[in-house]
């Protein structure tokens, strides 16, 4: 048991050996675990490692143990601390799902009294975790938890309405045609009522149902809201679950009031709605008329010049969404924007329209195209670290859609970038060589290859620098690819060489035997001479991981090289 006295190590390593242990193996880890989780003089993030080690092996365990393991764990659910009791709501819906006839009808009721529980903690994890379980309900508790969740909203026997409003959002797909008529006809009435603060709370429930109600019902709803106070709030409480469906159902005055509340929302100062309204537009956006279209844009634009970098974030991935049916003239107007914003003197309007040319300009035209590139161009040779580095992400994303000459343009900055003072924007522009690879002819790609493994020594930039060799790798000879691993020393650092983790996964495809034994050596070479040397439990992890990596194209001698390496970690 001297393994189970553990640090993140072995809890990581056990992890790992889980799905291997015989069933006496998890029996008895099971019954340890229990054990600790329930030792309430532990510290609670010690017991939460135990609930995560619990969560893993119960994969492994038969009925009995699964119950024992729910059974014991109840107990935790209701803990003050917040990090174990989320932890063990996971367990207990991990565990639940796999638990069959008795046992599981015994954690169904178990769950469906929490709705009743005085915390209002445990009584918002039972309606999530009833929905987790809810695929494996018979109709018999589809029927029980509907008339809890009809009682929450009317509030009797014991039920409170902000656990049906979960629990609605999670098994409103479930109903049938009669439950969902049940419901409706409640959530209406509250609609109806005179409470005003509730009434969009009552909007926002029926949009739970909205992708099944018929069109009565959504005429109804549509009819309890015109000429509200807060008409426009409740339009977008009612619509914004699941818009793309429920724009297919309405009429054209109902659509028309539906783009004049996300327009509203605009307008206004909030900017969690601002977001959400610029989101909406983009997405019913395909569905305006030339009139609707015209709003949307000129809403959107209006959002482009908010202080605010979310929301002008947001305004403009709604714009990439219209692009397509943008007029010539308006798409102009977006572009224009955006390459004036590189110039703005707020440094997070500068950066956001960086970012936002690589998403816009690919729907522009060609001339267009020139002339965002050029601007890029610019950006990334300025003074601004920041907007430099974006400038560099954007002249990756638009240069799928660029000339020749434009790509010529685009591979000299980025190669010039990863050449110079700033290691934000080496990084940048060696993860947008990466990017565009594919589109380089032999002389570009040449020239990438060796900027790379130049940057690749640079201890700020290796791991972009490796990363993009890595997808790079996938486009070479194997001469070239020879090139690429010769450019690996054997006395790498171990931090050096697991940069270049993700380039070993794409090489790996390709390997020959020579290539495949001079990776080998290097790593053995690593694990000699810096396993242990500081107590580094972390490094001697992961070299495990990459010795695992390419442990499959290993001869015999190779694995046994390896175990013993393992053995050592």
């Amino acid at each position: 048991r001297g393994i189970f006295n553990f640090g993140d190590k072995y809890a990581d390593l056990l992890d790992r050996i889980a799905q291997r242990l015989d069933e006496k193996q998890i029996n008895i880890a099971l019954n340890y675990f229990m054990d600790k989780l329930n030792d309430t003089n532990k510290r609670p993030i010690i017991r939460v490692k135990f609930i995560k080690l619990i969560k893993e092996i119960s994969k492994k365990c038969n009925e009995q143990q699964l119950n024992e393991a729910f059974n014991s764990s109840m107990d935790i659910f209701i803990d003050q601390n917040d990090d174990m009791r989320r932890e063990c709501e996971e367990l207990l819906g991990t565990i639940a799902v796999n638990l069959n006839g008795k046992h599981f009808n015994n954690a169904f009721q178990y769950f469906t009294n929490g709705l009743k529980d005085s915390n209002e903690n445990v009584r918002e994890s039972c309606a999530k975790l009833l929905v987790t379980i809810s695929k494996k309900w018979n109709d018999k508790q589809l029927d029980i938890t509907f008339q809890c969740l009809i009682d929450g909203f009317q509030n009797i026997n014991g039920y409170d309405d902000d656990t049906s409003r979960d629990l609605l959002e999670g098994i409103a797909m479930k109903l049938n045609e009669t439950q969902i008529d049940s419901v409706f006809t409640c959530l209406i009435n509250g609609l109806k009522g005179s409470n005003e603060m509730n009434r969009e709370w009552y909007a926002k429930c029926i949009g739970f149902l909205s992708t099944k109600l018929n069109k009565k019902q959504l005429d109804d709803a549509f009819e309890c809201l015109n000429g509200l106070k807060n008409e426009n709030e409740y339009i977008r409480a009612l619509c914004e679950k699941s818009l793309e469906i429920i724009s297919t159902k309405l009429n054209n005055k109902q659509l028309d009031r539906v783009f004049s509340a996300f327009i509203y929302g605009l307008k206004g100062k909030n900017q969690w709605v601002h977001e959400l309204c610029s989101k909406s537009l983009g997405i019913i956006a395909t569905k305006a008329s030339e009139k609707q279209l015209e709003e949307v844009f000129d809403a959107l634009m209006s959002g482009l010049k908010d202080r605010d970098k979310r929301i002008c974030k947001s305004c403009v991935k709604s714009l990439g969404v219209i692009s397509d049916k943008l007029k010539e003239k308006q798409l102009e107007k977006v572009v224009n924007a955006l390459m004036s914003g590189l110039n703005d003197e707020d440094k997070y309007v500068r950066e956001l329209c960086a970012e936002s040319l690589g998403i816009i300009a690919t729907k522009a035209s060609e001339k267009q195209l020139e002339e965002v590139v050029n601007a890029l161009v610019s950006g990334l040779k300025g003074e601004d670290k920041y907007v430099r580095k974006l400038c560099a992400k954007s002249l990756g994303i638009i240069a799928t859609k660029a000339s020749e000459k434009q790509l010529e343009e685009v591979v000299n900055a980025l190669v010039s970038g990863l050449k110079g003072e700033d290691k934000y924007v080496r990084a940048s522009c060696a993860i947008s060589l990466g990017v565009i690879s594919e589109k380089l002819n032999e002389k570009q790609l040449k020239n990438a290859i060796h900027t790379l493994i130049d940057g690749s020594k640079d201890k700020y930039v290796h791991q972009s620098c490796a990363e993009s060799l890595g997808v790079i790798s996938t486009n070479l000879t194997n001469t070239q690819l020879e090139g690429v691993l010769n450019a690996l020393p054997n006395d790498l650092e171990y931090d050096y060489f697991n940069s270049y983790k993700k380039a070993l996964e794409e090489f790996s495809t390709k390997w020959n035997e020579k290539q495949l034994e001079r990776v080998f050596n290097a790593l053995m070479f690593v694990s000699k001479h810096s396993i242990n040397t500081n107590n580094d439990e972390n490094k001697d992890k992961k070299l495990v991981e990459l010795l695992e990596l390419i442990s499959t194209k290993l001869n015999d001698k190779q694995l046994n090289l390896k175990s013993m390496c393992k053995m050592h970690c």
